[in-house]
């Protein structure tokens, strides 16, 4: 401990000051007041003080200023210690600015990123809209040129409608005019009937028929026949015509029996080709002869022969004899049996 001590001889003196002392001390001393400094080993002036005594001056009043540069070391470490805690606040501040705006930064690479993704698939889309508008575009025009195609037809269609109108009238007008005639020659067969058979009776090949109303049997329906001065309807197996004639009928006819020439008398007999043997009768369905039990009770139809109205013989004896009905020439041929 008493190595570490250090002991000094302290003297107390005026000393002159120099310019800078005068200015540092000036503010702080008043009148009649003298300065003295601690000296640290000074001497007694000698005779070299003539030469020694500015640095001596010089350096006592650099002593005389140290508490004024300690204090304005101490404002200046304050201000710098201020400016850096002021800098260090303002760098985390900034520092955290940075961060949030890095963070920012990723969102916003992160959003163009995505926003880039999006515009490729934008691209994509778009590109094959494109194709499908193309595709579209294409059909469009083969459905145009289809269109045209199908008005052409339409007018073809329209002209040739038009003329199958025309051609439709025509037949109409033809077929109106047909029937005109048709009606014509009804009404003159009408009136040939009319001139030729009974009223009631019907025209049928140079015959006049009478259809029933009502049914009865085979008996009744001959007797009913003579008493129209008329015989039973014969059809004969071969008579197509008769037969044809009546298939049109949905009703059942009584058939009726031929008279001949046998031996000197005079007999009815069935046609040739029906059953002699058979000891019914017949009739005819749908222009068909069939057997059937005689008590049935059937539809009949009578038969009457024309009205000779003019005939013609001839001294020759090899041609026929002819008559004539309206305007209609037979002739007259033996039959022989």
């Amino acid at each position: 401990m008493a190595d570490a001590m250090t002991y000094a001889d302290l003297r107390f003196m005026k000393v002159p000051q120099n310019d800078f002392q005068q200015e540092c001390t000036d503010h702080e001393l008043g009148e009649g007041e003298i300065m003295y400094e601690n000296v640290r080993n000074l001497k007694a002036p000698t005779e070299n003080a003539t030469t020694e005594g500015p640095w001596i001056t010089a350096t006592a009043g650099c002593q005389a200023c140290a508490p004024y540069l300690t204090q304005g070391l101490l404002v200046f470490c304050l201000i710098f210690t201020g400016t850096t805690i002021g800098m260090t606040v303002k760098y985390v501040k900034v520092s955290s600015e940075l961060q949030q705006l890095s963070a920012i930064k990723d969102k916003l690479s992160d959003r163009i990123q995505s926003m880039e993704r999006t515009l490729g698939d934008t691209d994509v889309t778009l590109t094959r809209n494109n194709q499908e508008l193309e595709q579209v575009l294409q059909n469009h025009s083969d459905t145009s040129k289809t269109l045209l195609q199908c008005q052409q037809t339409a007018r073809e269609a329209a002209q040739s409608l038009h003329d199958l109108q025309a051609t439709k009238e025509e037949i109409l007008q033809e077929k109106e005019s047909i029937a005109q005639t048709l009606r014509d020659k009804e009404e003159e067969l009408k009136r040939i009937e009319e001139g030729y058979c009974p009223q009631g009776w019907r025209l049928f090949d140079k015959r006049c028929l009478y259809f029933s109303k009502s049914e009865k049997s085979w008996a009744d329906s001959v007797k009913d026949c003579e008493s129209k001065n008329s015989t039973l309807l014969v059809v004969e197996m071969d008579d197509t015509v008769t037969k044809n004639f009546l298939a049109n009928e949905q009703t059942d006819f009584w058939a009726g029996k031929k008279m001949i020439k046998m031996s000197h008398k005079q007999e009815w007999i069935w046609p040739f080709g029906y059953q002699w043997q058979y000891h019914g009768c017949y009739k005819i369905k749908q222009g068909a002869v069939t057997a059937e039990i005689c008590s049935d009770q059937h539809k009949w139809i009578c038969e009457k022969k024309l009205v000779l109205v003019d005939m013609k013989t001839w001294k020759d004896s090899y041609k026929a004899p002819q008559f004539s009905i309206s305007d209609n020439v037979y002739s007259c041929y033996v039959k022989y049996y």
